[in-house]
């Protein structure tokens, strides 16, 4: 993969448009803001699944802690009983 992917996008718009000092400018400023944009977004999606992934181990051991003190009571209720 090409280690410089704004400059090759770059390069690719400004084929098309003319290359006066403004519309480089611009196109160069637009191309990085959507670059930053994009990390952002893929590092909030990133966040976000590991966050599920934590919330479902928390609930998941919650309830295996709940099954456990249930079965404990339940069977010092029989042995009381019994």
């Amino acid at each position: 993969m090409d280690p410089e992917p704004i400059e090759r996008l770059l390069n690719v718009i400004l084929s098309e448009l003319p290359r006066d000092h403004e519309t480089v400018y611009i196109c160069t400023l637009f191309v990085e803001v959507r670059f930053v944009n994009r990390i952002k977004l893929l590092n909030v999606q990133l966040k976000t699944a590991e966050s599920s992934e934590k919330v479902r181990s928390m609930k998941q051991t919650a309830q295996h802690a709940l099954l456990i003190n249930f079965v404990s009571i339940f069977i010092v209720y029989l042995l009381r009983e019994g």
